[in-house]
């Protein structure tokens, strides 16, 4: 997901290397990050299965593709797209009236007031 998305969806973007090893390395970046939802490659879930509750905050795993079998809180992203679609059929123009008062609410980003010595 390009960062630009999430962080209109209100989502900060986490990005952690395939290449920690250490669950415990892995479990210190998410929880110090308040993650409440992991996307991740089908070769990483087993890596968020195994410290998942330990993480209070995380309520969803998105996996990018098939597996053989999903756990309650993991979600494939195709079923998630599907889902996305079927709200827009019917909540298109409230989302739409959110974005806007959202767009009113928020400040300019990079503009601070202050002058520069």
């Amino acid at each position: 997901m390009p960062n630009w998305t999430s962080c209109t969806a209100g989502a900060v973007n986490v990005p952690i290397s395939v290449k920690i090893d250490e669950l415990v390395d892995l479990k210190f970046r998410l929880l110090h990050s308040g993650c409440r939802m992991a996307i991740v490659s089908p070769s990483q879930v087993g890596k968020i299965r195994a410290i998942k509750d330990d993480l209070l905050e995380l309520t969803l795993t998105i996996v990018l593709d098939v597996i053989e079998s999903f756990d309650a809180d993991e979600l494939p992203a195709a079923e998630v797209s599907r889902k996305g679609e079927a709200f827009l059929v019917d909540g298109r123009a409230a989302l739409q009236a959110r974005r806007q008062a959202r767009s009113a609410l928020t400040p300019m980003i990079g503009f601070s007031g202050l002058k520069r010595s």
